[in-house]
């Protein structure tokens, strides 16, 4: 029972910690669409586009610097991928830490209940496809992390994804 507290107030602060990072000043929700200024102070694509007065500049709302659009609204401006990365490891602890981990499944076979998570696919694997993960040349590079140390210390996570580059939104 301690171990469970434990697992729960760990995977609660690394949760906590996250979503501030991942929440927009503005409407101050969970991001939707992130887009990033030239100052990189980064908002909801829509609160951007709510904002925007001249179609060729935006102010930014915490700093006043402002970035020049090269078409009118947010949409073209850079995705956060910063923030993807983000909510995506989010995604990944709610799912690990919930009450229900245990019916995490295999993301490969979808046979077998997971056992450990893949820092490069993103993706949760079971015990033999965390095997054979180990054993295919293309694959051997690639991080796995228990479910167990990622419930006992998600954060250890984050720091090893910081050391990667941000994913883009197609990988």
């Amino acid at each position: 029972e301690n171990m469970c507290w434990f697992t729960r107030n760990a995977a609660g602060e690394a949760l906590k910690k996250i979503q501030e990072q991942v929440t927009c000043e503005i409407c101050a929700e969970t991001f939707r669409d992130p887009r990033l200024l030239d100052c990189l102070h980064v908002y909801c694509r829509q609160c951007l586009d709510d904002l925007t007065i001249n179609p060729i500049a935006l102010v930014c709302p915490s700093c006043r610097r402002t970035t020049h659009l090269n078409a009118p609204g947010a949409t073209n401006l850079l995705p956060a991928y910063h923030i993807h990365t983000l909510l995506k490891f989010r995604n990944v602890v709610e799912k690990v830490a919930g009450e229900d981990s245990s019916g995490v499944r295999c993301d490969k076979c979808r046979l077998g209940g997971a056992t450990a998570f893949c820092t490069s696919c993103w993706q949760y694997v079971c015990g033999e496809c965390t095997e054979i993960h180990k054993l295919w040349r293309e694959l051997a590079s690639h991080e796995l992390v228990t479910l167990s140390n990622l419930r006992d210390n998600p954060l250890q996570l984050l720091t090893r994804l910081r050391t990667k580059a941000p994913l883009c939104l197609t990988h």
